[in-house]
């Protein structure tokens, strides 16, 4: 069983690169980042719509906290 719901990965990324980034890997001068960082914070997000999925939402703010997120 696979414990993440189907969603477009392309689109969660996009979302963490725009509100979140906290190791700063977008202010490079260049676009070569999303070549090859595009994966960096993949488990965390995914771990975010995991717990939401299941109804997790109490998970969140603990989760936030530690990713940075607003909650």
């Amino acid at each position: 069983m696979n414990p993440y719901p189907k969603i477009q990965l392309s689109h969660l990324r996009q979302i963490g690169w725009d509100h979140w980034d906290p190791i700063g890997i977008r202010s490079f001068d260049t676009d070569d980042w999303k070549e090859n960082a595009a994966d960096e914070y993949d488990s965390y997000l995914l771990q975010v719509v995991s717990k939401l999925h299941r109804g997790e939402t109490a998970a969140l703010s603990d989760l936030g906290g530690k990713l940075r997120l607003p909650v």
